[in-house]
């Protein structure tokens, strides 16, 4: 199979998709609203856009700087990754892409990834609203595969909706969803696999989430 770059983006949301591998870590506990350095974790701080987050070994940021370094690092992945997340980093609402380098599970076929988006919110939308108006949207998406679950969560960053959901284009993805909303920005977390590398790393994803804060 190439090698493709899935990207869905909405007025509240990105869907990212990549090609080639996942990660199995195990969930560490994150002690609520405490800001723990987890060990053997990046906390990677992102103050222009009011947040930090920590990412487990073996992810690494992407960005267009430093995209060719990464690549480097992981040879099993071919050089046109790069221009595909190139293309993903020029929508400015995302603020941060990782790519999960897992060199257990790296199968040549998807790279696990996640993102994280902000985006304005008019005043007086609360939580609730924002979610329940990418939910629709999302459902009808072309692509879009039911069912959606949608649940509230307490994460230790601030109250979040969740939702799960698979997504059809050059294939299958599983993805998983945060939203957050403070003051007039709105924040989205879109964790990406295949479903049969879901229950690998359900696990991360929620650990991941979990060390999310806002600084702003």
């Amino acid at each position: 199979m190439g090698y493709r770059f899935a990207h869905s983006a909405l007025v509240i949301l990105a869907v990212l998709a990549t090609a080639a591998c996942g990660a199995g870590s195990s969930r560490p506990s994150i002690p609520s609203q405490a800001r723990t350095m987890l060990p053997g974790w990046t906390l990677i701080e992102k103050p222009a856009a009011g947040f930090s987050v920590q990412v487990p070994p073996h992810w690494d940021e992407a960005s267009t700087a430093t995209i060719g370094d990464v690549l480097k690092k992981n040879p099993n992945i071919p050089p046109q990754l790069a221009s595909q997340v190139q293309t993903a980093l020029a929508n400015d609402a995302i603020k941060l892409f990782v790519l999960d380098f897992e060199p257990d599970a790296s199968d040549q076929r998807f790279v696990t990834n996640f993102n994280v988006v902000q985006l304005s919110v008019p005043a007086g939308v609360s939580l609730q609203a924002f979610a329940d108006a990418s939910a629709n949207q999302l459902q009808h998406l072309s692509g879009f595969q039911p069912p959606l679950d949608q649940s509230n969560v307490a994460l230790p960053g601030g109250k979040a909706v969740k939702l799960h959901y698979q997504l059809t284009t050059t294939l299958v993805s599983d993805v998983s969803q945060f939203v957050l909303v403070r003051g007039s920005s709105g924040y989205v977390l879109t964790f990406t696999t295949v479903p049969d590398r879901f229950a690998k790393v359900q696990s991360s994803f929620q650990s991941v989430a979990e060390t999310f804060r806002l600084t702003g």
